[in-house]
């Protein structure tokens, strides 16, 4: 069992209550809808991995967002530099 705060991220999702109540970690962990929230934890399985493969997609996001950044940056910097 691995509980983070006072929540237990790795409860085995037996019956609709702790579905729902998963759903709803997700759902205030990620700042998501309950329908998204509850897609998230029946793909994954349980909170914690439903809200550490999202916090992962994020940052993959960021990190695509930062690099274009930089490449817009040096398009406007230096326009005739060829990309």
């Amino acid at each position: 069992m691995v509980v983070k705060g006072n929540r237990m991220v790795d409860m085995q999702l037996s019956n609709n209550k702790l579905v729902d109540r998963g759903t709803r970690m997700v759902m205030d962990t990620l700042n998501v809808p309950y329908e998204e929230a509850n897609a998230l934890l029946k793909q994954h399985g349980s909170v914690r991995k439903a809200v550490s493969s999202r916090e992962s997609s994020l940052q993959w996001q960021l990190a695509v967002g930062s690099w274009q950044l930089a490449s817009l940056r040096a398009i406007v910097l230096d326009p005739c530099s060829e990309q």
